[in-house]
């Protein structure tokens, strides 16, 4: 009995020692890892840690890609609170982060065509309008004043109107313009009441270009208007405008332009480019 007794003695006392020396390791090592892992929580959160109780935000900077480019997000904060009662660690905290949102510049002289086209703008409100031809990656290659129609008929209401309306927006026709890139010829004609009786080649220049070959568009409300060109607009400074054609300013060098561009086209194999006319 005396010996089994002995035995359990030597067993307790070695695992109260194991006991002993894990608590004095603990005491140790515990001032050394605490630091350790609390620099990990900073570093997992982003920010410093907070004294008890306290609220600390944390911005979270948001960016997104808008059409055509990158865009700036909102910037919201989310409070992280730390645990009362001397807790040390992180608090939770919710919050949604800022909206990602943004819209891209298009790059000068983008058309928005699949190829080479030409776009006539009017501006109804300055009753101004401009003329552009894009080459087939998008670049402007001729831009130029230009108007349509007769003074006081630049609008919406008279787009149909014989003779007088501007050339109607293409979102009020049936099927799409297109504009010849091959000049036809205009035969000279006497300027009337004209004393010296000179003779030029009328107010369209001596060359112009058929929008859908002249012939007759059809309105969304099956009203019809024909012979459509561009050519020079005569002298807008005595006469501005036109029966309905696009007269490009015949003024410094911009019919030139007009002309370059569209030769430039046609020695590329495009007999014609899609046009679009578009009211402001």
């Amino acid at each position: 009995m005396n010996k089994k007794a002995d035995i359990w003695s030597i067993i307790i006392s070695l695992l109260l020692g194991l006991i002993a020396l894990a608590i004095i390791i603990i005491s140790i090592y515990t001032p050394l890892i605490k630091p350790a892992v609390e620099a990990a929580d900073k570093m997992v959160l982003g920010m410093d840690m907070a004294p008890s109780g306290q609220a600390r935000t944390i911005s979270i900077a948001n960016s997104g890609t808008g059409s055509g480019g990158s865009g700036g997000g909102s910037v919201s904060t989310v409070a992280v609170t730390a645990p009362t009662g001397g807790g040390t660690g992180p608090g939770s905290g919710s919050g949604s982060g800022g909206s990602s949102s943004g819209t891209g510049s298009t790059g000068a002289g983008s058309s928005g065509c699949t190829s080479a086209c030409a776009k006539y703008v009017l501006d109804t409100s300055s009753d101004s309008g401009t003329f552009t031809i894009y080459a087939d990656d998008g670049t402007v290659i001729a831009s130029v004043p230009a108007l349509s129609g007769q003074d006081g008929y630049r609008n919406k209401a008279n787009a149909w109107t014989r003779s007088k309306g501007a050339i109607p927006p293409s979102n009020a026709i049936i099927g799409a313009y297109s504009l010849s890139t091959d000049h036809i010829s205009v035969p000279k004609t006497k300027i009337p009441n004209d004393p010296n009786s000179q003779t030029w080649y009328g107010a369209m220049g001596p060359y112009n270009y058929r929008i859908n070959n002249g012939g007759t568009i059809t309105g969304r409300n099956s009203q019809t208007r024909d012979g459509f060109l561009l050519h020079q607009d005569f002298d807008p400074t005595i006469n501005r405008g036109t029966h309905g054609c696009i007269g490009a300013d015949k003024s410094g060098n911009y019919w030139s332009q007009v002309e370059a561009a569209l030769l430039k086209l046609k020695k590329a194999g495009k007999p014609s480019i899609p046009l679009e006319v578009i009211y402001n």
